[in-house]
């Protein structure tokens, strides 16, 4: 039976226990406490194993020839960064960050919890200057913002190989970001970062730290395994229901759940100022984050198989023509009307030329194009 979408989670390796999980976390992410202040108050979101597990769900998703093309695309990245893999590249923007601080408030939306205004958060939503890329656009420009204007220039055929592949780049990232509820809120304390919290087994630390890092380590050591198990969690209803709504929708969504988990169950503080969280309080944490890891996953790979990604140089033409829904296990696609369509447990949608283009067969040996 497949678990409930507000619960959805990898299933652990050894039968789950929440106060076992909770001894075995690894504690290095604690390091990385006092980096967090010193850039910005909501920089860096799951950590790079978390940014990991989104890229490696998105692959699954990908098309082979959207892969390829991501693959190719990302191999001409000269500046040494991080490695030139995609789950690698999903961090890239953090490193670029941090010699680009400009780029800074791009990676959050901070909505804040009293009042919901998105719009305030996005700083209004400045435009970008006539015929500038969205890579010069302005520092005061919200994830959400980010996202829709890399989408499009990533799909522009006027878009140059080089600003495309910084599209590419940022986008690995951004759709990660933007599904941490502590990107998508703030209650006026820096989104989690001036409030200190502690759990059983977990050393104490920020609470924008145990959402990055120390809740999704609680999903397992290996980040593949991790990707996988979310995978055979996901189902067809959940593709097709994700990949409809809007980089807003998905903000607001991470929102709803900062609002009603991550700040609505917290516990009064102790004496000294620190918030004390229950097993509870930490269970759904860990079911809230890997939903979002999924969703993040299932959307990254929708925007970019709705790219038309080509190789680099290439003048092709992307994609068009009737949306045909792929059995990305089986490798056979279904057209609109069939049972099927919308309707396996692995799939996604793509336009037909793209589906044959990727190497994958009309069910029954039939086109659905005239």
């Amino acid at each position: 039976m497949t678990a409930p979408e507000s619960r959805l989670q990898a299933a652990p390796t050894k039968p789950f226990n929440l106060a076992t999980q909770s001894r075995h976390l690894v504690r290095h992410w604690l390091a990385c406490g006092a980096l967090l202040l010193s850039i910005a108050p909501s920089a860096f979101a799951w950590g790079d194993g978390g940014h990991r597990i989104v890229a490696k769900i998105a692959d699954h998703y990908l098309t082979s020839s959207t892969r390829a093309a991501v693959n190719a695309m990302l191999a001409n990245d000269s500046t040494g960064l991080t490695s030139t893999d995609m789950a690698s590249e999903a961090s890239w923007a953090d490193r670029y960050r941090n010699k680009h601080p400009e780029t800074a408030n791009w990676h959050f939306v901070d909505t804040e919890i009293s009042d919901g205004d998105i719009d305030a958060a996005c700083f209004g939503h400045p435009p970008l200057p006539l015929n500038a890329p969205a890579s010069a656009g302005p520092a005061t420009a919200c994830v959400v913002d980010k996202v829709d204007q890399f989408t499009k220039e990533l799909a522009a055929p006027q878009t140059t190989d080089a600003e495309r592949l910084l599209a590419l780049q940022f986008l690995l990232h951004f759709v990660g970001d933007l599904h941490q509820p502590l990107h998508a809120s703030d209650s006026s304390d820096r989104g989690g970062n001036d409030k200190m919290v502690s759990a059983p087994g977990i050393a104490p630390g920020k609470l924008h730290s145990y959402w990055d890092t120390a809740f999704v380590k609680q999903l397992g050591s290996d980040t593949n395994t991790v990707a996988s198990q979310l995978i055979d969690n996901i189902n067809s209803g959940q593709v097709a229901s994700w990949q409809t709504q809007t980089p807003r929708d998905w903000s607001l969504e991470a929102f709803d759940i900062a609002k009603q988990d991550v700040y609505g169950k917290l516990p009064a503080p102790n004496s000294s100022g620190t918030f004390a969280l229950p097993d509870d309080y930490v269970f759904t944490a860990q079911q809230d984050v890997a939903l979002q890891l999924s969703r993040a996953g299932v959307r990254l790979a929708m925007v970019l198989n709705g790219a038309g990604l080509q190789m680099p140089g290439s003048t092709s033409p992307p994609g068009d023509g009737v949306l045909v829904w792929v059995n990305t296990k089986s490798g056979v696609y279904h057209c609109p009307g069939s049972p099927y369509y919308g309707n396996t447990k692995h799939g996604v949608y793509m336009y037909e030329d793209q589906a044959k283009a990727g190497s994958y067969r009309p069910a029954g040996g039939k086109a659905c194009s005239a």
